[in-house]
């Protein structure tokens, strides 16, 4: 890689820092993860209906699957609420101290 590229890189990862100390922001947390189970409720309500139908037609394999898999999503759908607990005690209002320093208010 010519040396330009290698600058160039450089500051493209410099670029944040530089942001966030303008801002004043000391820290920060990064958090991986996706969007595969819904909200409770909503999964409930997708294993009632599977069930209804699988109670309809009890010797249908597609259903007895899709059932299956309605309970697993259940079953995972607390992580939902529990990410969204921590996104409201991440992004809860910070507090500066008379030290100058900010923390979270938990």
């Amino acid at each position: 890689m010519p040396i330009e590229g290698e600058i160039r890189l450089q500051l493209e990862w410099l670029k944040p820092d530089v942001i966030q100390d303008e801002f004043g922001i000391e820290s920060t947390v990064l958090i991986f993860g996706g969007a595969r189970f819904p909200d409770q409720k909503i999964a409930q309500d997708k294993l009632n209906s599977a069930k209804q139908l699988l109670a309809e037609c009890t010797y249908d394999a597609n259903l007895l699957r899709k059932c299956r898999a309605a309970e697993h999503v259940v079953k995972n759908s607390r992580f939902y609420g529990e990410a969204r607990e921590l996104a409201k005690k991440i992004t809860n209002p910070v507090v500066v101290h008379a030290t100058n320093k900010t923390s979270n208010l938990t």
